[in-house]
């Protein structure tokens, strides 16, 4: 299996005080992950949008910090998601995963626009 690592959103681990529930999802379907440093992606809060060319050096020194070629980012936020994936790092969100063990499949098995990117 690909290995797998969580990467923390801005908003919901800084802002909301969100930060055990995600993981104790992952560890009750048996999701093996490694965990990354709680740090920006560079996706949220519109600076995808405003600064798109700082946005993407946060991501480039991100993933080569964090060496996320070869892993499968879990994340629970669509703007940290499509920054992952608009920088050619195997993403997944945490829902998809829930669907897949719902479903009976392995995280091998593809979800459309899923971690098989």
């Amino acid at each position: 299996p690909t290995p797998m690592a969580y990467h923390d959103p801005c908003e919901l681990h800084r802002l909301c005080g969100v930060r055990t529930q995600p993981r104790s999802l992952l560890n009750k379907m048996g999701v093996e992950f490694r965990e990354l440093e709680p740090s920006c992606c560079g996706g949220g809060g519109l600076l995808r949008s405003s600064d798109p060319e700082m946005s993407d050096t946060i991501m480039v020194r991100r993933a080569q910090k964090e060496r996320l070629r070869g892993t499968t980012v879990v994340t629970c936020c669509p703007s940290c998601r499509e920054q992952f994936l608009s920088n050619d790092v195997a993403t997944v969100d945490i829902v998809e995963l829930v669907e897949r063990a719902l479903m009976g499949r392995s995280d091998s098995e593809g979800t459309p626009g899923g971690g098989d990117r």
